[in-house]
């Protein structure tokens, strides 16, 4: 009818968008597709192509494209359209949940490539939308080699700062404890030189002269002045064992109390509350922390060294007190899991006394000749082991005294 009346019609559009493609955005006409900012396309069909190219044309609001269809062509159809038109940034999602045929994992690097290639040269990126479930069934894959080595490095850095800062803890508690050690018997020499009134300020004693003039009937009155639950002297050769013993109303108060009362995880050594520090019962219990720094009972282990017990002198143990240095030979050492059965401090009987020694030489890393009687001192140390679980115990029998 136009023809016919010589009238001229300039159409802007020669395609129309099929319904194929209408139906797929959920569109009713060009005024929706127009406002669009997400694209999906669910499905590839033969005209697909030139309906993104015209809905491109009519559309400026479009922000994302949505994929659940792959091809390298219908990738690269789309990319190509998009790279026109270099006033957008528009993100290309590949949602990998609709991936059956595992196209995203077989041309992972392809992907990469293109990626690289849109982020360069055009205004456009991909992304991967993983599933939950591919994301835990596939962890490990998805991290690139730089990414493993990242890892890598930062382990490594946090096991050696890890490393460094437990040392470092150790070795200043060490110097704590070999310091405060000194002090002690410093100070208790001192006391006792200026009783005497023959002492030299100025002169510094070696660690060798101090305990060469050492016994504990000197020091006593001097170390229970700095802590007056002072009941003894522990000391076991080819040890780092040689500290005071004190003792509380309780077996808790110097797990994390040093010999000054002063809070610290080192805790000291101390015997069990109800045994009587003035008579030995028949198990006297003494405890301490197995530190790793060896101090406390950190050494007490050696024990467990038979080329260590070889050497006779290293299984007397002496506790010292005012009035004499008692010995003590070691017959049983063992670790075990957690448990109180030879925390007993008494018998009622030779019947049960019997029972327990049966139990303690039982348990032992070694076999030893000593014989106990109903009636011997029995002298336990006790410390954990391991993740604490377990208890590294020593038992020694009373087999005389030395007067001081």
């Amino acid at each position: 009818k136009f023809e016919n009346k010589k009238i001229k019609v300039k159409v802007h559009n020669k395609y129309k968008i099929s319904d194929r493609f209408m139906l797929q955005e959920d569109a009713f006409d060009y005024e929706t597709l127009y406002y669009m900012k997400n694209l999906i396309i669910k499905e590839d069909y033969p005209t697909m192509a030139k309906d993104i190219e015209e809905f491109l044309r009519i559309n400026y609001n479009l922000k994302s494209v949505h994929i659940y269809v792959f091809s390298k062509e219908l990738i690269t159809t789309i990319i190509d359209l998009v790279k026109n038109d270099e006033s957008r940034n528009i993100v290309v999602f590949l949602h990998q949940s609709a991936d059956k045929g595992n196209f995203i994992t077989e041309n992972f690097s392809w992907l990469k490539q293109l990626n690289k290639k849109c982020k360069i040269d055009y205004t456009c990126e991909f992304r991967i939308v993983y599933s939950k479930s591919f994301v835990l069934n596939n962890l490990f894959k998805q991290l690139t080699f730089n990414n493993l080595k990242l890892i890598f490095i930062l382990f490594t850095y946090l096991s050696l700062v890890s490393l460094i800062i437990v040392k470092s803890y150790a070795y200043v508690e060490k110097l704590s404890i070999d310091k405060l050690n000194l002090e002690i018997m410093n100070e208790t020499l001192i006391d006792e030189e200026l009783n005497d009134g023959d002492v030299n300020l100025e002169e510094e004693l070696s660690e060798e002269e101090i305990k060469s003039k050492y016994t504990f009937s000197k020091v006593f009155s001097s170390l229970k002045k700095i802590n007056k639950e002072t009941v003894g002297y522990l000391s076991i050769d080819n040890t780092n064992i040689s500290y005071p013993v004190v003792q509380h109303s309780d077996n808790s108060y110097y797990l994390k109390r040093d010999f000054y009362k002063k809070k610290t995880s080192m805790g000291w050594i101390y015997m069990d509350y109800r045994n009587n520090h003035n008579t030995f019962d028949s198990n006297t219990i003494i405890y301490g922390h197995s530190m790793l720094n060896k101090t406390m009972f950190g050494t007490l282990h050696n024990v467990l060294n038979s080329s260590w017990r070889k050497k006779e002198s290293n299984m007397i143990i002496s506790y010292d007190t005012p009035d004499g240095s008692y010995l003590f030979k070691i017959f049983s050492a063992y670790r075990v899991d957690y448990t109180t059965d030879y925390l007993k401090t008494s018998f009622d009987s030779k019947k049960s006394f019997n029972k327990f020694v049966s139990l303690i030489k039982g348990r032992s890393a070694f076999k030893s000749s000593e014989k106990l009687e109903f009636g011997d001192k029995i002298l336990t140390l006790s410390t954990c082991t391991g993740t604490g679980n377990k208890r590294l115990v020593v038992h020694a029998k009373y087999i005389g005294k030395e007067e001081k």
